[in-house]
């Protein structure tokens, strides 16, 4: 610490403190708030509460696809990736949410998505499964747990070999902090009879 610096007056009261780093501590040792003035970066290890929040509550980024084109060529379709992005670990669980793909149906009857985190379905919440024609290819969720670097990847292949369509779109991707403030509920409607 360089300094303290109090400040006071009919008008103007405030407790400056100079220095390239902070850490506030309990009784009991245990650091609540570290402020790094160096690298710009306060971190809390408390539950915040604010009554109102201005600014990004969600993490989100908007992706390029390349086009995958189905052209009914008949041959056998391997899974084409529509989509790989890797999510860099945190200290708290998070949602990722894909949004929908819009389709350029051509005369495919269906297309089959599946999605895989870290290798594995075991954190794909949801996924689209089969998309038919007239669909878009609707919503992925999936579970980040906290201190873990998850890559997602999201393949297509076309059910109907013999078909044509178009995916060429752009993608939104979000991330959400898993929230507290949702509790299961269980209601009993009572007995049916």
């Amino acid at each position: 610490m360089t300094g303290i610096k109090i400040q006071g007056g009919n008008n103007v009261s405030a407790i400056r403190f100079v220095s390239e780093n902070l850490i506030i501590e309990g009784s009991d040792g245990k650091v609540w708030q570290e402020w790094d003035n160096v690298a710009g970066v306060v971190k809390s290890y408390a539950t915040i509460y604010a009554e109102n929040i201005e600014g990004d509550i969600t993490d989100g980024r908007v992706l390029d696809l390349q086009p995958i084109v189905f052209d009914g060529s008949g041959t056998p379709t391997p899974l084409h990736d529509l989509l790989k992005l890797r999510i860099p670990a945190q200290p708290f669980e998070r949602l990722a949410y894909i949004h929908p793909v819009p389709i350029q149906w051509g005369d495919l009857d269906s297309m089959y998505i599946s999605a895989t985190a870290n290798n594995s379905s075991t954190l794909v919440l949801s996924e689209p499964m089969d998309v038919f024609k007239g669909d878009s290819i609707s919503g992925t969720t999936v579970k980040i747990p906290k201190d873990t670097m998850v890559e997602i990847d999201l393949r297509v292949n076309a059910n109907d070999n013999n078909g044509t369509a178009i995916i060429d779109n752009d993608i939104l991707v979000q991330l959400f902090k898993q929230a507290d403030s949702i509790v299961d509920t269980i209601v009993d409607v009572g007995a049916v009879g």
